[in-house]
């Protein structure tokens, strides 16, 4: 996985600190021990905050400790036991977040998680939003990106005067979708912390389950990349009970690989 430079992460379990191999692996575990994750900014990776969000998708800023020049952040994630007795960190509580704001009104968002697939635990970062805003009159405005809570807690962070006119945003090219067939699709999204995505086929935008992908080669994370094309054996209809996180989908893809 991608990281960022001059940020470091260390995750612990109990007393150990595991090792993370090269695709972000940290093994398998077998108790509900909670995981704590530690992530230490250095003044090279340049101006970020830490910030969690919660159910209702509000920004909340994290105190960090700061040493040496170096800000430190610790979360402690806690691990639960599924219906199938796998272990797993249960999201939103199994990531944080750092967001890099600059005067000009340009942001990134980056996610840090610890997440769980077929009883394997990965430490995970992926940049989930990398957009700007801009000054429409005297108001910050962020025409690319639709989270109201965003909006407004880095309206409190930026002074319009540095922003770029409204009149300066280009809305990003739509994705090419000619040529697909019946069982291919192209991926819109996809978030790793959550382990869902989001795909549109020629029956509309479906949700993609990070169970139902193989990346092949080899890969134990499983997950897929924004403008990627996939192709999936079937498409089930969702059913929406208590036991499930709520959903706009209607639909979801099942047996996805990626297209050659």
């Amino acid at each position: 996985m991608v990281g960022i430079n001059g940020i470091s992460t260390q995750v612990m379990w109990g007393e150990d600190s595991l090792k993370i191999s090269e695709d972000g692996c940290l093994g398998k575990l077998d108790d509900h021990l909670p995981l704590r994750l530690k992530v230490t900014i250095g003044p090279e990776a340049g101006n970020f905050l830490v910030v969690t969000v919660d159910g209702k998708k509000n920004i909340i800023p994290k105190e960090v400790k700061k040493s040496g020049g170096n800000l430190t952040y610790k979360l402690t994630i806690p691990v639960r036991k599924s219906e199938d007795g796998e272990f797993f960190t249960p999201y939103p509580q199994n990531n944080l977040r750092l967001l890099k704001l600059e005067p000009n009104g340009q942001f990134q968002i980056w996610e840090i998680a610890v997440i769980s697939q077929h009883g394997k635990f990965f430490l995970t970062t992926q940049k989930t939003i990398g957009a700007t805003c801009y000054r429409d009159g005297g108001n910050v405005t962020m025409p690319a990106v639709k989270w109201p809570q965003l909006l407004t807690f880095l309206q409190g962070r930026l002074k319009p005067d540095n922003l770029p006119l409204i009149a300066q945003y280009r809305r990003a090219p739509a994705q090419v979708l000619e040529n697909l067939s019946s069982n291919e699709g192209l991926v819109l999204w996809f978030n790793i912390a959550q382990g869902i995505g989001a795909i549109v086929t020629g029956e509309g935008i479906v949700r993609v389950h990070w169970s139902e992908i193989n990346r092949g080669n080899g890969y134990h994370l499983q997950f897929l990349k924004s403008g990627e094309r996939i192709k999936f054996t079937h498409l089930q209809k969702l059913t929406h009970t208590g036991k499930n996180r709520p959903t706009k989908f209607g639909w979801e893809v099942h047996g996805v690989r990626l297209t050659s």
